[in-house]
């Protein structure tokens, strides 16, 4: 027999899991009616939103969310798109002066920005002999081992990183085969290299300000800040009155210089004083000259050597 204790704790016992059963079935109700009563203006709000997010997310979805490009162009045209997007818009009066910002020649994206500060190389018509094709046109397409489409955000960073790699291993070995003077190598006639000089230094100062140059046999380094004048006019209007006077010199007719020109704008003080170096020194390099003072078409004659500044003459 239980003892009346025992009996007393079993009873209370039930009668509190009734309580609290009761309870809960108590709240469960009210919260049913509750919901009832606000689920049209729940829904509503509820489709308000997800309309809201929808739209949202068709006008601000980033274009790295499109499908992987299916060709190099347009691969380009995105980063292009990209960067145009990510850089504060040029004023109606820049544009009007002919400056594109960022934009693309068919092969690489491009800056033309007033205030900054280029290195651009053109060479001659010849300077990578048809004949000799064999010997230089792989080095056109080194860029291309990282051309295949990657989708995703990190093939997107991983194309970018192995394409800029590709980019400068491209650019060291076309600068090399140039620093070989293959062609005819006109500008190494000192009538034809003095020209150019001159015809380069002629707007410095009022269109832009010429910061270094080397005239090299077939080919032309400068560093320059941009001013009032879009690049692709500065180097047109170099290499049209060069070529016009260089062919009277030479008693020549027809094309002097290669129609394109390779172009890099510095990204900080550190880039522009290698791009600096690196042309003054180039007739060392190629085992011109001894130093660069030496050289009678650059920069490196005019340049202080205590307070590095470009001294030219009146």
């Amino acid at each position: 027999m239980f003892s009346f204790p025992f009996a007393l704790s079993v009873l209370l016992l039930a009668l509190f899991i009734t309580w609290v059963s009761t309870l809960f079935a108590f709240v469960f109700q009210c919260a049913l009616c509750w919901q009832a009563r606000l689920l049209p203006e729940r829904g509503a709000l509820l489709r308000e939103f997800h309309c809201g997010l929808i739209t949202a997310a068709q006008s601000d979805a980033p274009r790295s969310m499109e499908g992987p490009p299916q060709s190099k162009r347009e691969h380009l045209r995105r980063l292009v798109a990209a960067k145009q997007e990510w850089n504060e818009p040029m004023s109606a009066d820049t544009k009007a002066r002919g400056f594109k910002g960022w934009h693309e020649r068919g092969y690489l994206p491009h800056c033309d920005k007033p205030g900054l500060v280029q290195f651009i190389t053109f060479r001659l018509f010849d300077s990578m002999p048809a004949g000799r094709r064999g010997e230089w046109e792989h080095l056109l397409s080194i860029n291309s081992r990282s051309d295949a489409p990657r989708s995703g955000a990190a093939g997107n960073a991983s194309r970018s990183g192995a394409q800029s790699i590709a980019l400068r291993e491209q650019r060291i070995k076309l600068e090399e085969y140039l620093d070989r003077g293959l062609g005819e190598c006109f500008l190494r006639d000192p009538p034809i290299a003095a020209l150019t000089e001159s015809a380069m230094l002629h707007h410095h100062g009022q269109r832009f300000q010429l910061l270094a140059w080397i005239i090299m046999p077939n080919h032309v380094h400068a560093l320059l800040e941009v001013g009032s004048a879009p690049l692709s006019k500065i180097v047109q209007n170099w290499k049209s009155i060069v070529a016009v006077e260089a062919n009277k010199l030479s008693g020549r007719t027809g094309r002097f210089w290669q129609p394109e020109y390779w172009d890099r704008f510095m990204r900080d003080e550190e880039q522009k004083r290698k791009a600096l170096h690196y042309i003054e020194n180039n007739p060392v390099k190629a085992k011109l000259c001894r130093i660069p003072e030496e050289w009678p078409f650059g920069s490196a004659r005019f340049r202080d050597r205590q307070t590095q500044e470009l001294k030219l003459p009146p």
